[in-house]
């Protein structure tokens, strides 16, 4: 194991491969744990975590706390757990925080599913506090919304979910995703 305490302030950090920590890992600015990983240890999010080698698993066996900055990076290609979406499974307890910020990947757009699909992108035997919003990784907001419940299992889950279309079919002119005149001269 690594025995020191580990605080990544610079640059970023990716672990790749099953990891221990014996003291806290506390991230500050964008850390990855790759798919496939297990990080043994307590975990602080002060910064962006998400998973590398996406989309795809990465274990953190110990309690993960999200400061008020700190963010979960999601890449979000479809609904299939781990194939088409990341996922973060936490052993210990999460305490919640902030934004998930969703990295569409591939021809992936929320358009194309209906409202109330949803994508479970975390599972902790306990989860308390909140994630606030969810955003696109470019900070504009999303068709999603955030849903904290537990699962038969046991578990409890955190999923994003689409909570609706944007102008559904009003938009009809450029610019996307706005209502003007233009829309309205179409009709």
């Amino acid at each position: 194991p690594i025995e020191e305490t580990l605080t990544t302030n610079q640059g970023h950090l990716t672990v790749i491969g099953d990891r221990a920590f014996t003291n806290d890992l506390h991230n500050t600015l964008r850390d990855w744990i790759g798919a496939g990983t297990t990080l043994t240890g307590s975990f602080t999010n002060d910064g962006w975590i998400g998973v590398t080698r996406s989309p795809g698993l990465a274990v953190i066996e110990g309690d993960v706390t999200f400061g008020s900055s700190g963010k979960f990076d999601l890449s979000l290609g479809g609904t299939i757990p781990e194939i088409e979406h990341d996922v973060i499974e936490v052993t210990g307890t999460l305490a919640a925080d902030n934004a998930i910020v969703v990295r569409r990947e591939g021809d992936f757009d929320p358009l194309d599913y209906p409202i109330g699909t949803r994508f479970e992108v975390i599972r902790a035997p306990q989860i308390t506090g909140a994630f606030e919003r969810v955003v696109y990784a470019d900070g504009s907001d999303s068709y999603f919304d955030v849903i904290h419940e537990p699962d038969p299992d046991g578990m409890d889950i955190v999923a994003v979910v689409i909570v609706h279309r944007g102008c559904l079919g009003a938009d009809l002119a450029p610019p996307e995703g706005v209502l003007d005149l233009n829309d309205v001269v179409a009709f």
